[in-house]
């Protein structure tokens, strides 16, 4: 078990974290200590061990794509059986490339996730009938699991792609636009998904454009050469939350003469439908978390059903 995540710390419970008896002498600036606090030299504060567990840590520092814990956790010298406690640095993408993979695998029993960074599913592709459902950002798969989402950490579901309609002009039927998360527009002419960190590209045609820079915004909804209907008009902006700061992307009024194509979800919310003869839905949410865990703290931000 961890330490509390809030009030009073004693050192009797810090004696019980390390194995000791509630009565044997402490150092608290003996490596025991240092390391449960992750404290590495200087003064150490009760508060400092907030959610702290005596347990194998280590740090993802750098991006990755559909990380695993279990296989991190062992290149980084976990023994395979003790406690991890591992930390999300601020700034780093954990992230998937697929609507069937997780950014974060949690897959390892009685550990603590402590999440600065972002932890993002893949977003769910647009469709001319409907839209494509997106992925989970993070997924645990073991018993025992705490989580801690601090104020710089993000977990969102990517967002669902937006669904068809049919144009009843000529019969052929207007695409919807990708969903947060790298969705791709669908059609002829439409945007592919933005990479970590880029944005989403236009539809050549008259489909719509997509956001977002950060998580990577979904692509915008192709169409056909006669207008018909994309996640948005030309070459304006469609679905997706731009990074993680609750402005949406611009809602174009898109589509062809008589349909219109559905935007893109954003980050853990659904695709929009098209708009027309025959409207087909929106692709779902992605969830934010999946599996059963103990929230330790949560002072960020979590887009999506968890």
């Amino acid at each position: 078990m961890a330490l509390q995540t809030s009030g009073q710390i004693s050192l009797n419970d810090v004696n019980v974290e390390l194995g000791n008896s509630g009565t044997a002498q402490i150092d608290m600036g003996g490596s025991a200590v240092r390391g449960l606090f992750g404290i590495a030299s200087g003064e150490i504060e009760m508060a400092d061990g907030y959610g702290r567990a005596n347990a194998f840590t280590f740090t993802i520092s750098s991006n990755m794509q559909e990380a695993n814990l279990s296989t991190l956790a062992t290149a980084a010298g976990w023994d395979g059986s003790e406690a991890v406690d591992v930390t999300v640095n601020s700034g780093v993408y954990l992230w998937a490339n697929s609507t069937a993979n997780p950014g974060l695998l949690a897959n390892v029993a009685n550990c603590t996730i402590r999440n600065s960074g972002y932890i993002i599913g893949k977003g769910g592709n647009g469709s001319n009938y409907n839209g494509g459902a997106a992925g989970p950002a993070l997924n645990i798969t073991a018993s025992g699991v705490t989580l801690i989402n601090n104020s710089s950490g993000i977990i969102a579901g990517g967002g669902g792609g937006g669904g068809g309609v049919k144009d009843s002009t000529d019969n052929d039927r207007a695409h919807g636009g990708g969903g947060s998360g790298g969705g791709n527009g669908s059609g002829y002419g439409s945007g592919a998904g933005g990479a970590i960190g880029s944005l989403g590209a236009n539809g050549n045609f008259a489909g719509g454009g997509s956001n977002a820079t950060g998580g990577g915004g979904g692509g915008g909804g192709g169409g056909l050469q006669s207008q018909d209907g994309g996640g948005a008009y030309g070459a304006a902006a469609g679905g997706g939350r731009q990074p993680f700061n609750n402005t949406a992307g611009v809602s174009a009024t898109g589509g062809g003469i008589s349909a219109r194509g559905g935007i893109g979800g954003n980050w853990g919310a659904a695709g929009n439908p098209g708009s027309g003869v025959d409207a087909r839905s929106g692709g779902a949410a992605g969830a934010a978390i999946t599996g059963s865990y103990t929230l330790g703290a949560n002072n960020g931000t979590i887009y999506g059903s968890s």
